[in-house]
């Protein structure tokens, strides 16, 4: 599998699974919006992170 945007992993994902019932059921509410949460979480945490770095002397010489 080729490497795909975020937006787009979600939606790759849903049509490889469509006709399988059973993962479509798994794959949608849980993994998806688990992943979905992680990316959130990851974007805040990120941002926190930037703010720290560039007020910090000892990160900007």
């Amino acid at each position: 599998m080729k490497k795909l945007r975020h937006n787009r992993f979600d939606d790759r994902i849903r049509e490889l699974v469509n006709d399988i019932a059973e993962l479509l059921e798994i794959m949608e509410p849980l993994l998806l919006s688990a992943r979905q949460k992680l990316h959130d979480s990851f974007t805040v945490l990120y941002s926190k992170l930037l703010t720290i770095v560039l007020e910090d002397r000892a990160c900007n010489g």
